[in-house]
């Protein structure tokens, strides 16, 4: 009987995370000049905290620590989605198509809270999307 260890890149949370990082990129390129030492860099930010926190998290011994990672993953998420609420309410990105780091983050998110839930019963309920 062979151990095969998984590794965090087998996940298909943290491959959609990562899409959502490229698309995040992809994203804020169209935000104005000005604007990208600020909002911008915040969402590019906490994107990336994301996968981050997940492969921390995946290596840990500890089902219940792991699921901490796998929260805080869920924290930077619900950041990112208030840095693109007030995005979207900003006149100057007023033609920015969010429609796709959305549905990205969406997925993320539900997939980050199914996972934490089947790791640590005990953790505090998510709200969902």
């Amino acid at each position: 009987m062979s151990c095969t260890h998984h590794s965090y890149q087998d996940l298909v949370v943290w491959q959609r995370s990562i899409e959502l990082v490229a698309a995040v990129y992809e994203l804020t390129q169209d935000f104005p000049t000005e604007d990208h030492y600020g909002l911008a860099e915040q969402i590019k930010s906490t994107a990336v905290s994301i996968p981050s926190y997940i492969a921390k998290g995946r290596h840990r011994t500890n089902k219940h620590y792991y699921a901490h990672y796998l929260q805080t993953a869920y924290g930077c998420g619900m950041e990112m989605q208030k840095h693109i609420t007030i995005a979207k309410c900003l006149p100057m990105l007023a033609a920015v198509d969010f429609q796709t780091v959305d549905s990205l983050l969406e997925e993320v998110m539900n997939t980050l809270s199914i996972l934490t839930r089947a790791l640590d019963p005990a953790s505090r309920p998510f709200n969902t999307f």
